[in-house]
């Protein structure tokens, strides 16, 4: 099986062991991962899948690209190198704050230098944007933040999904 098909296939299961395909696996927590738990691929953040677009090496570049058709928003996930005492993925709310304004910018970029003939990618682009929006502001914008550095991925769901 070639690992892109592997991707498409094994998205939204939960193994009860990971499951490898060449160098990405999928842990029991549902995520890829590139080689390792330390360059996660794509997490599922409450119904949506986020993309790591950080620049790592050539393999794991084309691990990402292999994602990018089944990730609903492409963000730097640099934030989830920090581990707590069991070895789970810690998040900083302000490189999570970050990332999603930085991905709002982009957005709002490039709606505006859309084509008005380009009306599905407008739309597309639309439609993110207010779901980026929509993550930001549960999140607190800048100044409130509901959740603290020990949040864990799975209570950062239950907070972007309620």
């Amino acid at each position: 099986m070639r690992t892109q098909d592997f991707i498409k296939q094994r998205q939204g299961d939960k193994p009860d062991q990971m499951r490898w395909c060449s160098s990405v696996f999928i842990a029991p927590d549902g995520n890829f991962y590139s080689y390792g738990y330390h360059y996660p691929l794509l997490i599922k953040c409450g119904r949506y899948w986020l993309r790591n677009i950080n620049k790592y090496s050539v393999t794991t570049t084309r691990h990402t690209a292999w994602c990018s058709g089944v990730s609903d928003f492409d963000i730097n996930l640099y934030f989830l190198t920090k581990k707590d005492s069991i070895g789970r993925y810690m998040l900083d709310p302000e490189s999570i704050k970050k990332c999603i304004k930085t991905e709002i910018d982009y957005r709002t970029r490039r709606l505006r230098d859309l084509s008005t003939r380009a009306f599905r990618q407008r739309q597309i682009t639309a439609d993110r944007l207010t779901e980026l929006k929509r993550i930001y502001n549960k999140l607190g914008g800048i100044g409130r933040n509901p959740i603290t550095a020990g949040t864990s991925i799975e209570q950062f769901r239950t907070l972007i999904t309620n």
